[in-house]
């Protein structure tokens, strides 16, 4: 570690060796034995009482040149905007949402595992076949334990506001916050009274129209955003790509140099939840994009020269 943190330029097996007092070949045995990152990492864990904590998940693209390389397939770049071969990691760290600060605890290689014709496995968590929704989930699922001691809330962005995900969340006891896409569908619930009929009790009172919010639904308030007051609607409706209800939170980024206003729609499977609470994590989560922007340029996250599924899952 002392290594890594002090040697400037590509940090490899290579460079370890002329830097360190150990070979090339100690160095590459070593890194095909297991470690446990997430109680290493959680020394550097200091929880302060009263904050509040969550889990942020985001896949991320490292570039990766060969043909046999464990894991090596496309994989979308959110740098390059497009699929790129290479590889990819799940990174897991602790945010904290009051001191906008983040933590690595883990990193993950994705590797897609081909299960052929037949059965599913049995598994409640390989809801889909050969889907990065179960590789994610399984990952998750492998250090749940120690990481519902951190936090029971994840955040992630809009790509894992899928029904499949949260379902598998659900049955490991987290909670999630993350962002609906722009063309979501909602609907208001229905909280009248009982008509006495026969028949199935009515559920829901109409669509959720985003242009025209039900005032008497929707709770209004008003939020700094980066020295910006924005509107915020908060209400608990039912999701239709969820099917289940949530938190949504809706706030309008008003910008007068653009006719056309922006609305996002953020949502908490917890519907305890405030608002504020909800925007305030989701803001968190895009702490654990320095993480991969400061392991990529200055502890080599790139330039591991490992091949093997061992020795390249400890570099990460």
């Amino acid at each position: 570690m002392v290594g890594v943190l002090t040697i400037s330029g590509k940090i490899n097996f290579l460079q370890l060796a002329r830097h360190c007092k150990s070979c090339e070949q100690r160095f590459r045995q070593n890194f095909r034995k297991a470690f446990d990152w997430i109680t290493f990492n959680q020394t550097f864990v200091d929880k302060q009482p009263y904050h509040r904590y969550a889990i942020a998940i985001d896949p991320s693209y490292v570039s990766k040149s060969g043909k046999h390389t464990p894991g090596i397939s496309y994989f979308w770049s959110g740098c390059a905007q497009t699929m790129k071969r290479g590889l990819e990691i799940l990174g897991i760290a602790l945010v904290d949402a009051d001191t906008r600060e983040a933590v690595a605890i883990r990193a993950v290689q994705t590797i897609l595992h081909k299960f052929g014709r037949g059965r599913r496995p049995n598994s409640v968590l390989h809801i889909e076949r050969d889907s990065l929704v179960s590789h994610y989930l399984m990952a998750i699922h492998k250090h749940k334990k120690q990481l519902l001691r951190l936090s029971n809330t994840i955040v992630a962005d809009a790509f894992f506001s899928k029904a499949t995900f949260v379902k598998g969340l659900e049955m490991m006891g987290f909670e999630l916050v993350s962002r609906f896409r722009d063309d979501v569908r909602l609907r208001y619930l229905y909280t009248g009274e009982k008509t006495g009929k026969k028949g199935r009790p009515k559920l829901f009172d109409g669509v959720v129209d985003l242009s025209q919010l039900k005032d008497d639904v929707f709770t209004k308030e008003t939020y700094d955003w980066d020295g910006h007051n924005v509107k915020v609607h908060s209400a608990m409706v039912y999701s239709v790509s969820l099917a289940r209800k949530v938190l949504a939170v809706i706030v309008d980024f008003e910008d007068a140099d653009k006719k056309t206003q922006t609305r996002k729609v953020f949502f908490s499977t917890d519907c305890t939840m405030s608002a504020k609470d909800v925007i305030d994590i989701y803001r968190s989560r895009f702490q654990i994009e320095f993480l991969f922007r400061d392991a990529k340029q200055f502890t080599g996250l790139t330039h591991c020269q490992a091949r093997g599924y061992k020795g390249i899952g400890l570099c990460v």
